[in-house]
């Protein structure tokens, strides 16, 4: 999800919505040629609002929830975990502003 700021500065309703489901599927054997403690992704839902605060300045807010299975720490059997993340960004060509 990658936005120009000629494309946030087209959005003419504020707060602009969006839902999106992002497949990790082609990553996963590339996670698991490393040392990492995922096992495996299920698809990641992402919810963006992008509010226009003025033609230089948006903030977008992103809502994610995934659901993973990781190793366990000591038995290294698969465990499943979900994370809800919130993340708050700011983007302006103003550099006061941010």
């Amino acid at each position: 999800m990658k936005w120009s700021v000629q494309q946030l500065q087209k959005i003419f309703k504020s707060p602009y919505e969006e839902d999106e489901v992002i497949d990790f599927c082609d990553y996963l054997d590339e996670l698991k040629n490393t040392e990492s403690d995922i096992l495996n992704v299920q698809p990641v839902n992402v919810h963006i609002s992008i509010f226009k605060l003025d033609m230089q300045t948006f903030k977008i807010d992103y809502v994610i929830h995934a659901d993973l299975e990781i190793a366990c720490a000591l038995t290294l059997e698969a465990v499943p975990y979900h994370m809800d993340i919130n993340v708050s960004e700011t983007y302006s060509t103003d550099c006061d502003e941010i």
